[in-house]
């Protein structure tokens, strides 16, 4: 009866163990409890060895059990892994192709085109407006001066092939590095619009103006 007592408290213990602590803790306890056994009882409790094996088996079956989970998962992290990287180089072949195919047309345009950076723009206005302006035309109109300061914050990135035609120049870059050479005071204002439409966020705006070719 006591063995049987004994038994029941063993598989009882092995399965809460098996259920409850981490892999590590259950294969340290699995390969030292033989030992515990051995070196401390020394064989003074033969009928022990049948609960101590089912004691060592339920940490063995805990453990085998918490490598399977960790090997599954393991293994569906990597496929995660490898489906994000798969769609991050599919996006960005994309990105490629939009860009080339973009680069194709504004290249060959047949009409000028300039690709500009007006990020510069930006904090400028948002600083007139600080300064409590609320009529920015009647501003500039008054101050040329400032037309041709926040002018020079404009960045031209690219021009098209038309551009360097119409304009009679060889390169982009003599192109970029003479803008000056095209303005005049219809371009001048024509940019104050340029301005306004920003200032009142007009989501579309045209003009004619005229430029001095090189």
């Amino acid at each position: 009866l006591l063995i049987l007592v004994i038994i029941g408290i063993a598989c009882g213990g092995a399965i809460t163990l098996a259920a409850h602590l981490p892999s590590v803790v259950l294969f340290v306890i699995a390969m030292l409890t033989p030992l515990v056994f051995r070196f401390v009882l020394d064989d003074e409790l033969p009928f022990l060895l049948g609960p101590m094996t089912i004691v060592l088996a339920g940490l063995l079956i805990g453990t085998s059990r918490d490598l399977t989970r960790f090997i599954g998962q393991t293994f569906r992290l990597q496929q995660e892994k490898e489906t994000v990287i798969n769609d991050l180089r599919l996006s960005e072949q994309a990105q490629s192709e939009n860009e080339s195919r973009y680069r194709q047309l504004f290249d060959t345009a047949k009409v000028s085109i300039w690709d500009e950076d007006l990020s510069g723009i930006e904090p400028v206005l948002h600083e007139l407006r600080q300064m409590g302006v609320t009529d920015l035309r009647e501003y500039l109109d008054e101050r040329p001066e400032e037309v041709l300061r926040i002018a020079a914050l404009v960045r031209i990135n690219s021009v098209n092939d038309a551009t360097l035609w119409m304009y009679g120049v060889e390169s982009k870059a003599e192109f970029i590095d003479n803008l000056d050479g095209i303005m005049t005071a219809e371009t001048l204002g024509g940019f104050t619009d340029v301005l306004c439409a920003i200032w009142n966020n007009e989501a579309y705006y045209s003009s004619e103006v005229s430029h001095k070719t090189f």
